[in-house]
């Protein structure tokens, strides 16, 4: 990640008088410590404000709210594959349990479960940041940003945690999920989810797979041969004078002849683990997302029917 210019007001005293050191951008597959307490306290001060108590005598204690309960359930029930039977609504419980997690648990599980939450058909719920109440997902988005993660919130209709090289490629994502919001598109999208997902889940050859299928989707809507090899689609695209770059043009035909080899990524299932690192995966994340998206803009200026 390059170098984020830090406003002073932005550090402690020390970090600015150049006593400790100046807080760094973290890698990707890593979640500092720092954004780690800091969700942990939103999501801790929410259950303990929202909590009621239930019961009498005995017997009588503090429960999660409505809106918890039923996140905290769907995160045990179809995340851990918990018996229903098993989960407890109570406030001490889910609280402790929430707090290994945060402080304790790997990066992708922290992320599996913030993206049940900003997912869930309540998200809308709003929360507490700098004295102004905003949807749950933008409160995780600030606080990666914030704290320099290599992830960020895609504001979509499923809002998704995704990889970033770069603070610049955040803006370029959210155009692409954008741009492929309307029309036919919704296949692309979804494969460019199930991408990110891949990358939590340390799938990398999956990963690419599914960036590539991403502009597959879209190249199929362009063209019906475009189904093996992004030619046709390009072709359909000169067809109706649209200007490609010779270079760009291919470049992009290499690359993607890179994923389709007989030993590349398109056969890693049937030959074994494809030769992929993290910083692949993501690139090939964030090229796709934005090629996707390019071919959807010079379409749509071509005036080809693709949003029929």
């Amino acid at each position: 990640m390059s170098e984020k210019k830090i406003d002073r007001r932005e550090l402690t005293f020390s970090q600015a008088e150049g006593i400790d050191p100046l807080p760094q951008p973290v890698a990707l597959g890593e979640l500092s410590k720092k954004a780690r307490n800091v969700l942990w306290a939103f999501i801790y001060e929410d259950l303990k404000e929202s909590s009621t108590f239930s019961g009498e005598g005995p017997g009588s204690y503090y429960r999660v709210s409505n809106l918890w309960r039923l996140i905290l359930y769907e995160h045990h029930v179809d995340y851990l594959d918990e018996p229903a039977d098993e989960f407890s609504d109570q406030l001490k419980g889910q609280i402790q349990e929430m707090k290994d997690l945060f402080l304790c648990g790997t990066y992708n599980r922290i992320f599996d479960f913030l993206q049940i939450a900003i997912r869930h058909r309540s998200r809308g719920a709003l929360f507490r940041l700098k004295g102004e109440s905003i949807p749950f997902y933008k409160v995780v988005a600030r606080v990666l940003e914030k704290y320099m993660c290599a992830y960020t919130v895609i504001d979509d209709e499923v809002p998704t945690i995704v990889p970033i090289a770069l603070p610049e490629q955040k803006k370029s994502i959210e155009d692409a999920f954008k741009m492929l919001k309307s029309g036919p598109f919704d296949g692309a999208r979804k494969h460019l989810r199930q991408s990110a997902q891949c990358l939590n889940d340390n799938d990398l050859p999956g990963s690419v797979r599914e960036s590539i299928h991403a502009v597959e989707s879209v190249a199929r809507q362009l063209d019906s041969g475009a189904a093996k090899t992004l030619q046709p689609a390009l072709t359909a695209l000169s067809k109706k004078n649209v200007a490609l770059h010779p270079a760009f043009k291919t470049g992009i035909e290499k690359l993607y002849g890179y994923t389709s080899d007989e030993d590349g990524i398109r056969h890693a299932l049937l030959e074994g683990d494809a030769n992929v690192d993290t910083e692949d995966a993501v690139f090939m994340f964030g090229a796709c997302a934005s090629f996707s998206a390019y071919l959807v803009s010079k379409a749509r200026k071509a005036g080809l029917p693709i949003d029929e």
